[in-house]
């Protein structure tokens, strides 16, 4: 099976604000910042997670709450990344991949994609398959421009292997 998603979050505030995007789970996480990587394991399943926007970014984790729950919830570890400086909007563009255990191998390669007027994502999978999931950046108006080639005027898209993308560069809209 072939599940992963694309998590795209436009942030803005009336000055500037250290951003932050957190993930949470029953087991530890291992965090590779250098990556923008976290993965986590709890029993027979996993997930795989990369940021790929913004660059720079720190990650804190911790297994504890700012505010202890006054129930006896189980311990949970908390995963806070956030950017660097100070500023009035962010964008932060995640991907997510589950996985059963022992299946991290039949993940795909996650390569950021920015182009005009547009973030996304292409997903290489280990079959020779490739996924393109596209994002229209804040404020962008009219038709952008992803991958080298494709001209998108709707704010969010996504074109399956079947698509070749690879193969027939297109200026028409899709």
């Amino acid at each position: 099976h072939r599940i992963v998603g694309a998590a795209y979050d436009e942030l803005a505030a009336r000055g500037p604000v250290t951003w932050e995007w957190w993930l949470h789970a029953l087991s530890r996480m291992d965090v590779n910042e250098g990556a923008a990587e976290v993965r986590v394991q709890e029993g027979k399943a996993g997930m795989v997670v990369r940021l790929l926007h913004p660059a720079g970014l720190v990650f804190s984790l911790t297994d504890r709450f700012t505010v202890p729950p006054e129930d006896r919830s189980p311990n949970q570890w908390h995963l806070c990344v956030s950017t660097r400086a100070p500023q009035p909007t962010a964008v932060f563009l995640a991907v997510l991949m589950p996985h059963r255990a022992g299946d991290v191998g039949r993940l795909p390669r996650v390569v950021g994609q920015e182009g005009e007027g547009a973030l996304g994502v292409t997903f290489l999978w280990p079959d020779g398959r490739r996924d393109l999931v596209g994002f229209r950046a804040p404020g962008r108006t009219g038709a952008v421009r992803l991958a080298g080639f494709l001209r998108i005027s709707s704010g969010v898209w996504s074109l399956p292997t079947s698509c070749s993308i690879a193969a027939r560069p297109s200026s028409r809209s899709s």
